[in-house]
């Protein structure tokens, strides 16, 4: 292994044990993507972890360039092994953006899990099964990771499936399965020391959960790690994600002010898909003024539409959203009438 392809291992581990900040990986990253000749056999090569890591701290400029120059190499020669995981990369990158229709066109272009299944590693099944659980398809997420059983042996695909199935039993209100999935999913990856949220989300998810159940404190003590450990990471996505599940679990002005929150790390996001969710639980709250929620939930519908998240364009179209009963007071959300896509501020010219 040649250093730079060491360097993109390390790399690798320091983001999925959050041992690195999302800068740091930033600054160790996108200067080895600018060394590294834009090849496509760089898919054999650790170099698609730093990809991936690069688009969870959401740098991504240098990142969207690489890829670019790859494809334009992209020949006849080349396998489709090595097609796939450019498809793969360029999804991580969509997502990072918020952008869930086009990192979907990427990986599952054909729209069905058995083709999209028949040509993929380990490496490209794990990013189809996270796009389709951003695209709210966590029944095609599922047959896409049980469609290779050799998958299963490592940890990581072992808790991405039981994230898959606890997102399928909160769906059908089955919540003490789903806490199940979501707890076994994150044993999971404490057996190999991946803490990152950015990661997987398994503890806020196991907050709702509990907080479904009755049992604020498990939820609370849950929503909290999981903020922690976003904060320790440093990406705004992940850090706004997490507020947005602890303002759901907690009670009164409290989380509606962890609400209003989590809407003003995302605006320094680029990810406009966690905008729009952190704006919709926003306007859903109860004690929410009606204009303040009205320009939240217009917000959000715009941004929906924009990044293709269906579910929640469907949900603001439909009856009025169910207002969380758990708040109790009125709190501002600033710029919650600006236009949709809202402020970004670049990082040191590392941010698309």
């Amino acid at each position: 292994m040649g250093e730079r392809e060491l360097l993109a291992a390390l790399i690798h581990v320091a983001f999925v044990t959050n041992n690195a900040s999302a800068e740091r990986v930033a600054d160790l990253g996108a200067p080895l993507l600018a060394l590294e000749p834009p090849d496509p056999r760089h898919a054999h090569t650790p170099l698609p972890l730093a990809v991936n890591a690069l688009a969870a701290a959401e740098h991504t400029a240098e990142t969207v360039r690489w890829l670019d120059a790859v494809g334009r190499r992209i020949g006849h020669r080349d396998t489709d092994a090595e097609t796939a995981v450019l498809r793969a990369e360029r999804a991580l990158v969509a997502l990072s953006h918020g952008r869930i229709a086009e990192a979907r066109r990427a990986v599952v272009p054909t729209g069905t899990a058995e083709e999209a299944q028949a040509r993929a590693s380990a490496l490209c099944t794990a990013v189809q099964a996270i796009v389709t659980l951003h695209s709210d398809e966590p029944e095609l997420a599922e047959r896409l990771l049980t469609g290779n059983l050799s998958h299963h042996q490592d940890q990581y695909h072992a808790a991405l499936l039981h994230m898959t199935r606890g997102l399928l039993a909160a769906r059908r209100r089955h919540d003490l399965i789903a806490l199940h999935h979501f707890r076994t999913a994150g044993e999971r990856l404490e057996r190999i020391g991946w803490s990152n949220p950015a990661v997987l989300p398994w503890s806020s998810r196991a907050a709702l959960m509990h907080h479904r159940l009755g049992e604020q404190d498990r939820a609370l003590a849950a929503a909290r790690l999981e903020v922690e450990q976003a904060r320790t990471w440093g990406a705004p996505s992940v850090e706004g994600r997490a507020l947005v599940a602890l303002g759901r679990v907690t009670p009164g002005r409290r989380g509606t002010e962890l609400l209003a929150e989590a809407v003003s790390v995302l605006e320094r996001s680029t990810n406009a898909h966690e905008l729009c969710r952190a704006l919709y639980a926003y306007g859903s709250r109860e004690g929410v003024d009606g204009r303040r929620a009205a320009d939240a939930l217009e917000r959000a519908r715009e941004l929906s539409v924009v990044t293709g998240a269906d579910r929640v364009t469907r949900q603001i179209r439909g009856p009025a959203p169910r207002r969380d009963r758990a708040a109790a007071r009125t709190h501002p959300v600033r710029g919650a009438g600006r236009q949709a896509g809202g402020r970004r501020t670049p990082q040191r010219g590392h941010r698309a």
